[in-house]
């Protein structure tokens, strides 16, 4: 499919370079009424591991932290506004690293435009992210603590800590109500099961053990039908990943890089 050609509002997409003023090449984008912050611990252990070869980037997706909203109503249009941002201007190819509904925006985005990626890491998602009836019948009817009080039962593994739970909450009452129904009847209408096969981006597929949200056959899954995708299980954490075990998550994300090659600001498939 060809890449979009419209312009994108400006206001609708914000990004965080990390480090040297270069083209991004690794592209981060969080989950469901997250933002970019959510990527910080792993970016800066990334940035540890090899400063000098990767540049990189994490969005704020439209309605989330610093971009106007409202956000997205599919996970399709995100993927769509995504790939229009990034062409708008920057060059490809890139790496999408992608968590939760941010993986199934980096799905459709490589299922849509195979051409543009480098690599695709998936981390804590699925080819189908079905979300709790109670969760969304609490969202139609705008009972937002309700919403809340049932994701922080479901978004963290037993070893997480009290300070990372609680600045997680403090940001979910910042999200407005309206993100929240978008986010989450974006996700359970997102299906992918059969098509992901179609894949041929090399992909690194990242869950974990203790995840209730995208419990770990939705990593098993992903790895048995997207070729030659790699899978990495992480023990000790649960659908937050990336603020729960960050130091393993960029060593993984790391290693996957390393068989990537770099010419330029370019990142270019081995």
């Amino acid at each position: 499919m060809q890449a979009p050609e419209r312009v994108p509002d400006p206001d609708r997409w914000w990004l965080r370079l990390y480090g040297r003023h270069r083209p991004p090449q690794v592209i981060f984008l969080h989950g469901a009424v997250g933002d970019h912050t959510g990527w910080n611990a792993v970016v800066r252990v990334l940035r540890e591991l090899d400063p000098e070869t990767w540049t990189y980037a994490s969005v704020d997706l439209p309605g989330h932290g610093h971009s106007a909203g409202p956000a997205c109503a599919s996970i399709e249009e995100y993927a769509q506004e995504l790939v229009a941002f990034l062409q708008s201007r920057y060059s490809p190819p890139w790496v999408l690293v992608g968590h939760s509904m941010g993986g199934a925006i980096a799905i459709e985005a490589a299922l849509r435009y195979p051409d543009l990626w480098a690599g695709l890491v998936l981390v804590g998602t699925g080819a189908r992210l079905r979300v709790h009836p109670d969760l969304l019948d609490w969202l139609d009817r705008g009972a937002k603590r309700e919403a809340i009080d049932w994701l922080m039962a479901w978004l963290f593994g037993p070893h997480a800590s009290e300070s990372v739970r609680a600045q997680s909450r403090a940001r979910l009452e910042q999200v407005p109500l309206d993100t929240l129904r978008r986010d989450y009847s974006a996700c359970n209408a997102f299906d992918r099961m059969n098509d992901i096969g179609a894949i041929r981006t090399p992909t690194l597929v990242v869950g974990a053990l203790q995840d209730v949200m995208t419990p770990p056959k939705y990593s098993y899954y992903l790895a048995e039908h997207i070729p030659g995708a790699r899978l990495v299980m992480v023990p000790d954490a649960g659908h937050m990943l990336p603020v729960e075990a960050p130091d393993e998550l960029a060593h993984a994300i790391q290693e996957f890089l390393s068989g990537i090659r770099v010419f330029g600001n370019s990142a270019v498939r081995p």
